[in-house]
């Protein structure tokens, strides 16, 4: 099983409980939360199996793979070596150490992201007691667009506080990456370890003390000020700066690091060579990279992270839009990378998701949204209201219908405005008039007959008053 495999397979993990989060029926419920946490033990087992699997065959291979380029490199230049056999239960203890301490870390991840799914769940069902608390009509949480938006909700969180991630790092450069990519770099870190703990071992039992670290291009600032110097394995040879200043317990410069430890035979080199290497390797420890390599190294990472936003903006994408979102990530990245008339249709849909839903799915909003939000969930709601009307209707159910609906978005736009003190200044001075005195004034002020009246209230049910956009900062 190679480093990508094992990704793969994580990843794949990942994306089948992703798939049941959104998919699962009755977000909240306890049928809900069974169907998630029953996936999430079966994705564990999963990726357990997996990194078991990896343990056992992969790093005991790259250890193998280590031994022989070291053994076959002396044998190729004519250096005396004992062959690796000769040391076998330094190098099987190697091995077990170097698996131990993987299968510690995947399973640590492992235990991360089942907490972090738990919390999930149990985030949802506090969700529906706290919106059944708000709803004293007995809204069905389950139903319509509250499933929808609560999972969006649910699962925005999930990525800002972590879903299937784990802590990369520590302090101010901590962050939370997918547990895929962390499998992935344990992997790459793990076999890197094997091959590095392979050679020095050999090295240090046929009594060679020297290694070089490899040069690599573009490289990270830790790596610039390691990468090209000798050290002493022992930290013996005062020549030399000591491989504990370069290597940590794992064997690597850092996780995920592509450097290598590489034989250096001083008896292989002109005294101008050994002299060279003296003074090379105990340059300055600084970051000696140029502007160019910088930006180049820069570019890549940001490529990196790009990747992982964009992964997370389409889970996002998904929860919000369900069925209307891309098939895809690949689908996505492709619409969001030519961008155009998709993209910007995608991106309104999934912005104006807000201003789409009825109050009941959004009554947890009550008394935070502003002027500007507020106004634009009303227009788009008034706007509508002819088409929720049954044009078979007498006239008179319709406009009453219309004149309904009106007055409900208007009340409800009130409740949802964060300004309260505007809010209560519209109610006062814009208070919503009965049917019949809405008819009576329509008929007087425009000189007009009954039923031109009705038919009046629908026609402008749909309008917005321009006194009240201005006063809430809007213009038409």
């Amino acid at each position: 099983m190679t480093e990508q495999t094992l990704a793969n397979l994580f990843l794949e993990a990942r994306n089948r409980l992703y798939k049941t989060i959104l998919e699962a029926e009755g977000v909240g419920t306890k049928v809900y939360a069974n169907s998630v946490l029953e996936q999430l033990n079966r994705e564990l087992r999963r990726m357990r199996a997996a990194g078991n699997r990896f343990v056992d065959t992969r790093v005991p291979s790259q250890y193998q793979r280590g031994l022989d380029a070291i053994y076959a490199y002396f044998q190729s230049n004519h250096l005396r070596m004992r062959r690796p056999e000769n040391f076998a239960s330094i190098h099987t203890d190697a091995v077990n150490e170097i698996a131990r301490n993987m299968q510690h870390m995947i399973d640590s991840s492992l235990v991360t992201v089942g907490r972090q799914v738990q919390r999930y769940v149990m985030k949802a069902q506090d969700e529906v007691l706290r919106q059944a608390g708000l709803r004293q009509t007995g809204v069905k949480v389950a139903s319509g667009g509250t499933v929808s938006d609560m999972r969006a909700a649910l699962i925005k969180e999930l990525q800002e506080n972590g879903f299937m991630t784990v802590q990369y790092g520590s302090g101010v450069g901590a962050r939370q990456v997918p547990v895929d990519a962390y499998a992935s770099m344990v992997a790459r870190s793990t076999s890197r370890e094997a091959g590095n703990t392979a050679r020095l071992n050999q090295l240090t039992e046929n009594g060679y003390d020297l290694v070089k670290i490899t040069e690599h291009y573009p490289t990270c600032e830790v790596c610039a000020m390691h990468q090209g110097r000798v050290y002493s394995i022992s930290g013996k040879d005062k020549r030399f700066p000591p491989l504990s200043k370069a290597f940590s317990k794992y064997n690597n410069i850092h996780p995920n690091c592509r450097h290598s430890a590489t034989p250096w035979i001083e008896s292989m080199r002109t005294g101008e060579e050994v002299a060279e290497a003296i003074q090379k390797s105990n340059r300055p420890w600084k970051d000696s990279r140029s502007a160019r390599e910088v930006a180049l190294y820069n570019s890549q990472q940001d490529k990196n992270r790009q990747a992982r936003n964009t992964l997370y903006q389409y889970e996002r994408y998904k929860a919000r839009l369900g069925e209307d979102a891309p098939k895809s990530l690949k689908a996505f990245t492709r619409i969001k990378k030519a961008g155009g008339s998709e993209w910007e249709g995608l991106h309104e849909k999934y912005k104006n998701w807000l201003y789409e839903r009825e109050f009941n799915d959004i009554i947890d909003k009550k008394g935070t949204l502003s002027n500007y939000q507020v106004r634009k969930w009303y227009k788009h709601h008034d706007q509508a209201i002819v088409s929720k009307l049954d044009p078979a209707a007498p006239l008179e159910a319709r406009s009453r219908g219309a004149h309904a609906l009106r007055n409900q978005y208007r009340q409800e736009a009130r409740e949802l405005m964060a300004d309260r003190e505007a809010a209560e200044k519209l109610e006062a001075e814009n208070p919503s008039m009965s049917f019949e005195n809405l008819l009576i004034d329509k008929m007087i002020r425009k000189n007009i007959s009954e039923s031109a009246a009705m038919q009046d209230i629908i026609e402008t049910s749909g309008t917005t008053n321009r006194v009240v956009d201005r006063t809430l900062g809007l213009e038409d």
